[in-house]
């Protein structure tokens, strides 16, 4: 998948408020692509490459105002 296709679905995702506040993000990818275009809230935390394939890892931290009842 396409840096640009894979920045939509992921945002898509948060937009949606679907994850939980601390929700791990996972993301398989040829290595060579390098790491993903993560959502502005989400953080990411470490990549393990395995050969040509790597597992690249965020952690989804909403501000208040992104939660339900926050600030």
């Amino acid at each position: 998948m396409d840096d640009a296709t894979l920045a939509a679905v992921l945002a898509a995702v948060v937009e949606h408020g679907w994850p939980a506040p601390g929700a791990l993000f996972v993301v398989e990818r040829a290595a060579r692509d390098g790491d993903p275009p993560w959502p502005d809230r989400c953080h990411a935390l470490r990549t393990r490459r395995y050969g040509d394939t790597a597992l690249h890892r965020a952690e989804y931290l909403p501000g208040d105002e992104d939660v339900p009842g926050g600030g």
